[in-house]
């Protein structure tokens, strides 16, 4: 088994961010966090303008 190359970074959110990945999902992740009253897919789609339906899925 391969192993991974660790990157070494300095910034812990830049290293979460890597982690995370994805274009949408840190902004995705900030809005359920800062919205308390968002529980449902449909709530988070009327906040969350420009994003696909296959990305809140994924």
């Amino acid at each position: 088994m391969a192993k991974k190359k660790s990157e070494k970074t300095g910034c812990p959110v830049d290293f979460a961010f890597k982690r995370i990945g994805g274009k949408y999902k840190g902004r995705i992740i900030w809005y359920i966090a800062e919205n308390e009253n968002i529980l449902r897919y449909g709530q988070l789609r009327k906040f969350i303008t420009g994003i696909t339906p296959k990305i809140y899925a994924s």
